[in-house]
């Protein structure tokens, strides 16, 4: 489904895209609140605010309707869970969306594939096998700049010592792009 997915969306891009694309880094603080479940437990935790910095493609494909590729570096964030062992979590978000515009502001959303790196009492584990979406809304005009405020979620699940984790984020993040072309 996914494979299909992203089909489409590069057939539609390669299909009405203009070379007329913008190029952005983006900026954002983000909350974050972790649900882990390992069987019948489950444990939830808001982590302390990550910040992250990515870059932005954004490609017109009809008057107020773009699409936009972003990619984002977050840092770390560290708790102990609920087993009491130090926990270390990075997440790295390939976002894909559509995006609308009317006037100075814009509404968005779309999916996400979230690569994940997680430390769990000094054993370390990558994931590949995140996704997720995101919503969004901001504006963008001479007089504030561009302010995003973001919803995005992120889900994946691996295998440690044998049992499968299950673990889900959601962040919601204020943040600005700055515009390169």
């Amino acid at each position: 489904m996914r494979n299909v997915l992203i089909t489409c969306l590069l057939l539609v891009f390669l299909g009405q895209a203009s070379f007329a694309a913008s190029l952005a880094f983006s900026l954002d603080a983000k909350t974050v609140s972790y649900v882990t479940s390992v069987g019948n437990y489950s444990s939830t935790k808001n982590i302390d605010p990550i910040y992250g910095i990515g870059i932005v493609l954004s490609v017109p494909l009809k008057k107020k309707l773009s699409l936009r590729f972003e990619g984002q570096y977050n840092t770390l964030a560290s708790f102990t869970n609920g087993l009491g062992q130090k926990t270390d979590l990075s997440m790295f978000p390939l976002q894909v969306s559509l995006q609308t515009n009317a006037g100075g502001l814009y509404l968005g959303g779309g999916i996400n594939y979230t690569l994940w790196t997680s430390s769990i009492g000094g054993n370390s584990i990558s994931e590949n096998n995140g996704i997720g979406y995101q919503v969004y809304a901001g504006l963008d005009n001479l007089i504030f700049g561009n302010l995003e405020l973001k919803y995005t979620y992120m889900a994946a699940s691996f295998s440690f010592l044998g049992t499968t984790i299950n673990q889900a984020a959601g962040t919601i993040s204020l943040g600005t792009k700055i515009w390169l072309i």
